[in-house]
């Protein structure tokens, strides 16, 4: 069963960066990412399907706020290829043929968009202005209405 390590720097002072480890968390992560007063962890279960979680840090470890597991191992791993927009709690991620932007109500995850999309995952791009969500692809180009 995989497990990542977890560690948290402290790195207000220069001259006296501490660390602490924080235990594991199950899976395995291909970007942890600060999301406010959290930590996205973008990667894979235990069973090597793509999976988004949220942690929060307690006096020992990190705990599970939220978790989202898809039905495909195939997902982008490109930091530059999700989507993160902390402001609105969204979330994007292009995976094996579809397209998934995720909200976060502070409870759980829910599917704002599941599409269909085409082309190469890690080169997906995703902009939210004024209410609409445009996906950009290599080979395809999608618009939509969120919110």
């Amino acid at each position: 069963q995989r497990k990542d390590p977890v560690f948290f720097f402290d790195l207000s002072n220069p001259y006296h960066i501490t660390y602490k480890d924080t235990g594991t968390i199950p899976g395995f992560s291909i970007s942890l990412i600060n999301y406010g007063d959290l930590l996205l962890g973008i990667g894979e279960d235990q069973y090597g399907m793509c999976k988004l979680e949220l942690y929060e840090e307690s006096e020992t470890d990190v705990i599970s706020v939220a978790k989202y597991i898809t039905q495909s191992s195939i997902y982008a791993t490109k930091y530059k290829s999700y989507f993160i927009d902390r402001e609105r709690n969204l979330i994007g991620i292009c995976v094996m043929g579809k397209y998934l932007l995720l909200g976060f109500n502070g409870y759980g995850f829910y599917e704002e968009l599941d599409i269909p999309l085409e082309g190469t995952i890690d080169r997906v791009r995703a902009v939210y202005i004024d209410g609409y969500f445009y996906i950009f692809s290599d080979k395809a180009f999608s618009v939509h209405k969120i919110g």
